[in-house]
């Protein structure tokens, strides 16, 4: 008696999945996983000297406004090509940064940006006083 009302019950569950499936129905199914999402980025460059061009050794970058403001970086070199003067990493995205370039006998300049995920190049070019 047991096996009768099963296939019955098996039988009704197949004619509706059929019924719904004739209508245009789907059945549901899951999606695909979503890739994380890249929450951070950069801001990087080199400081000049306006005057003649050159790589400002130890001029100083400060993030003025917006996430870690008063952290400044000293840049130590100008390595030009994969690495960079300065280097702000870890930054919110869509997020705007402002930051302020400035060394010994050189009037100091602000720049505004915002970090993107292939760090985004900001040169400062800095003007003798």
């Amino acid at each position: 008696m047991v096996w009768p009302q099963l296939f019955k019950r098996a039988a009704f569950v197949s004619l509706l999945i059929a019924s719904a499936c004739s209508r245009g129905f789907e059945l549901p199914t899951n999606p695909p996983p979503t890739p994380p999402s890249q929450s951070t980025g950069g801001i990087g460059g080199y400081i000049f000297a306006g005057s003649v061009g050159n790589c400002l050794v130890g001029a100083r970058v400060e993030l003025v406004d917006g996430p870690r403001a008063g952290e400044a970086i000293q840049q130590r070199d100008c390595p030009f090509g994969d690495a960079y003067g300065y280097y702000f990493q870890d930054l919110p995205l869509n997020t705007r940064v402002t930051f302020r370039a400035s060394a010994p006998g050189y009037k100091t300049a602000v720049n505004n940006a915002y970090p993107e995920t292939q760090v985004r190049q900001t040169n400062f070019t800095l003007n003798k006083e």
